[in-house]
């Protein structure tokens, strides 16, 4: 997925946030978070249209034209003439890089109908796409002082190279897939009565407005699964946003790294995420070994995902006390450092198990 290289170095610009204001005059401490806070703001609003627009014209469509806006708006955050423009930018690359987060899951339920192969998946994916946020505070924070541009220049390059396997990507959607081989028949056949079901669906501004884009708000207020697992991964997502926001303060303001290096102490949150992922695949190992043997326990649902989830919290929990505790300057920088592998490790059993909970489900 194009997500994985591209998306870490639009999530954090904290490296290139001094030479941002340099260059704009910005010199209010709440308007420096804007290139952040705003990118977030376009990420959560993103998903609300393209998980439902994915079910009725496909996954890759929805894919090409979001990504076609990132790589626009990548390179428009480079040439931004002004500090207006910039946020403005930012906003529209976070609504386009939304989409994959939006139909990943869509994408591995069609791709996978088995669910231990589809949760498998899943939490390589969620792995994986930890490491696109960690790259991000890297690169900016060591080529930020050549030119805070250059940020946006490396990914546009990376966004370049990702149209390659975008493209060769298959439509996964079966009844767009249907559709498209009704349409192939009826041009090769001339018989103009051969349809797919989804040709026969209403369609137009009224159903697109009433039921396909109101579909994921009447999940959220009625289905209360889905309610309260987007509350709790949201708390979770923003903590993990107010470390991009804590870590300058800690390791550039009390132990004098540069941005550079401050950028390298993200890395141990994916030490922490692939330790995750391997709890994760040792975990359904156990879950199908209980299944083989008819286990009473490896027959409910709960039992399959969910305690996952209870690790994964009280680790975020004392991750976050840990950073909170050490961050001194008469404590060596390593302690403050070494939080970051059970926060990495938490946050990630979190989402692994309550979204594929919620797939499942």
């Amino acid at each position: 997925m194009w997500e994985i290289p591209t998306i870490g170095l639009w999530e954090r610009k904290s490296g290139a946030t001094t030479y941002i204001a340099q260059t704009f005059g910005v010199k209010k401490q709440a308007q420096l978070v804007l290139p952040t806070s705003i990118y977030l703001v376009g990420y959560v609003l993103g998903p609300l249209l393209f998980g439902p627009l994915s079910e009725s014209y496909g996954r890759k469509s929805i894919m090409i034209w979001t990504f076609t806006f990132f790589t626009i708006f990548t390179m428009a955050c480079a040439l931004a003439p002004n500090f207006a423009a910039l946020i403005i930018f930012r906003f529209i690359v976070g609504v386009s890089a939304s989409c994959p987060v939006a139909v990943v899951g869509g994408i591995y339920a069609d791709v996978y109908k088995n669910p231990v192969t589809r949760g498998r998946a899943m939490a390589i994916f969620m792995a994986a796409t930890t490491f696109g946020p960690l790259m991000g505070p890297i690169i900016s924070g060591f080529i930020a002082p050549v030119s805070w541009r250059w940020t946006f220049w490396v990914a546009l390059i990376v966004a370049g190279v990702s149209w390659v396997p975008l493209l060769l990507m298959p439509e996964t959607y079966a009844p767009v897939v249907l559709e498209g081989r009704a349409q192939k028949m009826r041009k090769e056949t001339g018989n103009p009565n051969i349809f797919a079901p989804i040709e026969l669906e209403k369609k137009g501004m009224k159903q697109m407005i009433t039921v396909v884009l109101t579909r994921p708000i009447r999940m959220f207020c009625f289905e209360a699964i889905v309610l309260f697992t987007c509350l709790y991964l949201s708390l979770a997502y923003a903590i993990f946003y107010v470390f991009f926001q804590s870590y300058p303060i800690i390791f550039v303001g009390i132990y004098g790294f540069n941005y550079g290096e401050e950028g390298l102490t993200f890395l141990p949150i994916g030490v922490g995420a692939t330790i995750a992922c391997g709890l994760y695949l040792y975990w359904d190992y156990l879950l199908q070994n209980a299944k083989a043997r008819d286990a009473p326990w490896s027959r409910s649902e709960e039992y399959r995902r969910l305690p996952l989830a209870c690790l994964g919290g009280p680790l975020f929990v004392v991750s976050l006390f840990w950073v909170g505790w050490t961050a001194r300057a008469d404590i060596h920088w390593i302690a403050p450092t070494l939080a970051a592998i059970p926060f990495g490790i938490g946050f990630l059993l979190l989402f692994m198990a309550l979204l594929n909970y919620l797939v499942d489900a």
